[in-house]
């Protein structure tokens, strides 16, 4: 439940910029890599991990396109 909490705090923060700051941005990261290496933490919650995937894509689709997020 926690971690569904968690997703839903960072998608409203998200949303609620005029900006995604650096520090949001290392949440990004950590989305991808849970996703990308399966973790197996956000498995349940899939449905709720796109909000803030599409929230960070639409709010700087420049900075998302042009970013480099290390390995």
């Amino acid at each position: 439940m926690s971690v569904e909490e968690g997703i839903t705090c960072l998608s409203e923060l998200l949303y609620n910029q005029n900006d995604v700051s650096m520090r949001m941005w290392n949440f990004y990261g950590i989305i991808i890599d849970l996703i990308v290496n399966n973790r197996g933490i956000l498995d349940e919650y899939t449905h709720a991990v796109c909000v803030p995937l599409i929230n960070f894509m639409s709010k700087n689709p420049e900075q998302f396109r042009n970013a480099n997020f290390g390995n």
